[in-house]
């Protein structure tokens, strides 16, 4: 088995033959969330999918394939986790959803390089949370007790 630092010279050196900088590629552990006035950070995002529906179309005479058209785009659900601590805005965005105060709120998702610049951009359009999820808590742990926020959106678009 190689040395870590073999690996890790090996890689830059592929990311060179193929004629790319290693500051070209977004660090899966570097970027920032806002959603409307909410600047928090978040330990892990998911749910960064979009997903089209297709239906099959047959036309008349054509025994080779079948047409398909697009249906509908589905959203996934943007899950964002981070440890637990004082009552956030989030908490009590998600409150005021719960008393029949809905507000959607637009956002970013910005993800960054090595240095700190933006690789890419994704939009959050009218996001309402949707699930909130406590920390499991044990007493013979030694974690963060990490929350979860569920958000549901009208579209993600990259900027």
């Amino acid at each position: 088995m190689m040395p870590l630092k073999t690996y890790l010279i090996f890689d830059e050196l592929m990311v060179r033959f193929m004629g790319n900088s290693i500051y070209d590629y977004g660090m899966n552990w570097f970027f920032k969330v806002e959603i409307g006035d909410i600047k928090m950070s978040f330990s892990r995002v998911s749910g960064l999918d979009v997903e089209l529906e297709f239906e099959p179309y047959k036309e008349g005479g054509v025994n080779d394939y079948m047409l398909e058209f697009s249906k509908i785009k589905k959203n996934g659900h943007l899950v964002l986790e981070r440890g637990t601590g004082e009552v956030s805005k989030l908490i009590k965005w998600f409150q005021d959803i719960q008393l029949g105060k809905f507000v959607r709120k637009n956002g970013t998702i910005e993800l960054w390089n090595e240095t700190g610049e933006t690789i890419r951009t994704w939009q959050i359009e009218n996001a309402l949370p949707v699930k909130w999820s406590g920390p499991s808590l044990d007493a013979t742990g030694k974690d963060i007790a990490i929350e979860k926020f569920e958000l549901k959106h009208l579209g993600l678009k990259e900027k």
